[in-house]
């Protein structure tokens, strides 16, 4: 256990003194477990992937302007966010009241909300549409997440790495 805590304390100086230590990922938002993430080279992406990406241009800057994220290291001076491959290329994707599909498997929890937690409407930007290749489906399992739901599908470019949890506080 101290060995655990010593470790945490090492990789949360390391990441406060340099910001831009490229091969960890600090989250602090609500869309991932809070904690250190190492960021990995992407060769192939695949289904179940957690990558960390950057938004359009558009979307960063209402996600700014709602605080849905913080500035950061992206174009537009957005921070990245951590989301899950749920469809990649040839895939299927269907969009209903219940939720997002693909391939006609229903994914856990990806009923978009109307409005966000303090009531303002939210973009519903994703459709139906069998998906080309370099275009991914990102979406968290959490209903409150800020993913594909509100901003379609991202492309190859937007993708700065694949990250897996190192240490997560839950």
């Amino acid at each position: 256990m101290k060995a655990l805590l010593f470790l945490s304390i090492i990789f949360f100086i390391l990441g406060f003194l340099n910001k831009n230590l490229e091969f960890i990922y600090i989250n602090t938002s609500n869309s991932l477990p809070f904690g250190f993430y190492l960021s990995l080279p992407i060769d192939k992406i695949h289904r179940g992937d957690l990558l960390l990406m950057c938004l359009d241009s558009n979307t960063a800057f209402l996600a700014k302007k709602r605080h849905y994220i913080s500035k950061g290291s992206c174009p537009h001076q957005s921070a990245p966010l951590g989301k899950y491959v749920q469809a990649l290329n040839g895939d299927m994707v269907t969009v209903n009241k219940e939720g997002i599909y693909v391939n006609y498997q229903y994914i856990e929890k990806s009923k978009s909300l109307k409005i966000d937690a303090v009531g303002r409407p939210l973009p519903l930007s994703l459709n139906n549409k069998i998906l080309k290749k370099d275009e991914f489906l990102v979406v968290n399992s959490q209903e409150n997440s800020f993913d594909s739901r509100y901003f379609g599908v991202i492309k190859k470019e937007q993708i700065l790495s694949r990250i897996c949890p190192i240490l997560i506080f839950n």
